[in-house]
């Protein structure tokens, strides 16, 4: 009887070891680095994925909490660890910027810190260049959208007018629809419109170029010439 209850023992004490030594080995999981650690600093660069140009202002989120990148596309973040989540475990990530599409991740977070290094798609029009001709009073602009040029869905051009309107002078935008040119290559293509006088004097200083393509995304550029 004895015997079986030192057996007994025995057993429980090395269980008692096991859990307690061999745990971390072979769970993969820190539990006591869970209650010490309290925050871990996680940084990153994230990139526009077509030109590798840096993505400023863009919101990264990592369960509830965020930061936000610096002109450099870099950004950094103090993330406190909860009592659910611990280290060595994946947290989701959300990056999401004007005119990119959303980037949904996820990260390990790491006790001796953690960098998410991301590149984001670029989703709206781009406006090339653009040019008013006072002679013959076209407005030529050359768009190109990264989806395809059959992704772009519609270009203004907003003239600027000297109008009269209920008996005053007034100077307003005035929104023109460009027609489609030409493929310049298989994301860019060229528009034109010749802009009408009959609403007032156009004034040949300034215009708009205003592009939307099929996702709803939206270019607008502002263009002074002398």
């Amino acid at each position: 009887m004895r015997k079986k209850i030192l057996l007994l023992f025995l057993s429980v004490l090395t269980l008692m070891l096991f859990s307690s030594c061999n745990n971390e080995k072979f769970l993969n999981y820190n539990y006591e680095a869970e209650a010490v650690a309290q925050s871990v600093t996680v940084n990153g660069n994230i990139q526009n994925i077509f030109t590798n140009e840096p993505v400023s202002e863009a919101l990264v989120t990592l369960e509830g909490q965020a930061a936000v990148t610096n002109d450099n596309g870099l950004f950094s973040l103090n993330y406190f660890t909860g009592v659910d989540e611990g280290l060595s475990r994946p947290v989701d990530v959300t990056i999401t910027a004007d005119k990119y599409y959303p980037l949904e991740t996820e990260v390990i977070i790491y006790p001796e810190g953690t960098e998410i290094n991301e590149k984001m798609v670029y989703g709206a029009p781009i406006v090339l260049e653009a040019t008013l001709d006072s002679v013959t009073h076209y407005s030529r602009a050359i768009i190109r959208d990264y989806q395809g040029v059959e992704n772009i869905d519609s270009v203004y051009c907003w003239g600027w007018y000297l109008a009269v309107v209920y008996g005053s002078n007034l100077w307003r935008w005035v929104p023109q629809e460009m027609t489609f040119v030409r493929n310049i290559d298989e994301n860019t293509a060229e528009y034109e419109i010749y802009l009408s006088r009959e609403v007032g004097q156009l004034i040949y200083s300034r215009m708009q170029i205003y592009a939307t393509d099929e996702e709803g995304f939206k270019e607008q550029q502002i263009f002074i010439f002398e």
